[in-house]
């Protein structure tokens, strides 16, 4: 239970920065980065479809692929 506190804090400690920058609302310079952060957020979410897509061709319910995931 520790650990899973620890790492949820963590996370959104992270996490919050890059949502707020992925939002094209708000203005960002990440000239500096290797990927933008929008580019980044677009390539993550295309690759969790196709994922999911190609389990879900491959015989795994969409139940099961989303718990998969989501462990």
């Amino acid at each position: 239970m520790v650990l899973v506190k620890y790492d949820s804090s963590t996370r959104s400690k992270f996490t919050q920065p890059v949502v707020t920058q992925a939002k094209p609302l708000v203005p960002v310079d990440d000239s500096k980065e290797p990927v933008r952060y929008r580019s980044a957020a677009l390539m993550f979410l295309a690759s969790l479809a196709i994922i999911t897509l190609f389990c879900y061709l491959a015989g795994m319910s969409t139940w099961a692929v989303a718990v998969f995931y989501a462990l």
